[in-house]
């Protein structure tokens, strides 16, 4: 009933003509399909469009508006990079940058007011810090509550969703939530929001779906669970999604690669 259209990629690419003034001065755009263009093909066949956006996982906007990463705590070397420039490092959207909030915001609005109703973020963690990292950067990322920073985010964009009739869907992999290995999964700050939660039987060779199911509910709390077979074939997809239905999903979503 419903097709998931990646929108804005692991990087910082956006696929689709956006129309936010900072998008276009930045260079993001890689394709030149309106959004409303692939709403209306989208709906047309008969289905309902979801937007799957990675978030701060992005390392082109911050080169033209540097102060959306994260910056040097010394107050004058300017923004981080996660290696040394001759060495390929890059800066990264920092989500607590207000301008890395605001541009994040207004594509979540841009693709809400275009009749996106649910829109998936994905890609939301920290780079890999070094210690002495942590040390440039300061507090906001040697904090214990620093994950509020990614928290905080997810929360804004839902609120900008939901002024226009949508919803924003946490998107983390099974292992995350069954380890509880993403910062961002903390289902105490997010109510019954939705949560995706990315399912390859792959990683629980001596599970099956009831039993991977239960761990997973056993770790979001309030947040509605919306399952999504990551699978390499068909084989397995039917046996798995009659597995979830019978667990009371009729709502779900599968991924081929």
């Amino acid at each position: 009933s419903s097709v998931v259209l990646p929108l804005k990629l692991t990087g910082g690419r956006l696929n689709y003509d956006s129309a936010v003034r900072t998008a276009r001065l930045s260079g993001v755009i890689s394709c030149y399909v309106t959004i409303d263009e692939m709403v209306q093909a989208v709906k047309e066949s008969g289905m309902e469009p979801i937007a799957e956006i990675s978030t701060i996982a992005d390392n082109i906007y911050p080169l033209t508006y540097k102060k959306s990463a994260y910056q040097f705590d010394d107050g004058y070397t300017g923004e981080w990079l996660d290696n040394a420039y001759e060495a390929g490092g890059k800066p990264w959207l920092s989500p607590f940058a207000d301008d890395a909030i605001s541009y994040l915001t207004d594509i979540v609005d841009e693709l809400t007011t275009a009749g996106v109703g649910s829109i998936i973020c994905t890609d939301t963690y920290f780079p890999p810090f070094r210690e002495k990292d942590l040390g440039y950067i300061g507090e906001i990322v040697q904090s214990e509550d620093r994950y509020k920073g990614l928290t905080d985010l997810i929360n804004t964009l839902d609120d900008k969703a939901k002024s226009n009739g949508g919803r924003v869907m946490l998107g983390v992999s099974a292992n995350e939530v069954i380890n509880s290995t993403a910062e961002v999964f903390k289902p105490s700050e997010f109510g019954n929001m939705h949560v995706v939660v990315n399912i390859s039987m792959n990683d629980f060779s001596d599970k099956n779906m009831n039993e991977v199911m239960g761990m997973i509910e056993n770790k979001t709390e309030k947040m509605q669970i919306v399952p999504c077979i990551v699978s390499a074939g068909t084989s397995d997809v039917d046996a798995n999604i009659k597995a979830l239905e019978k667990l009371g999903y009729d709502y779900y979503l599968y991924s081929y690669y």
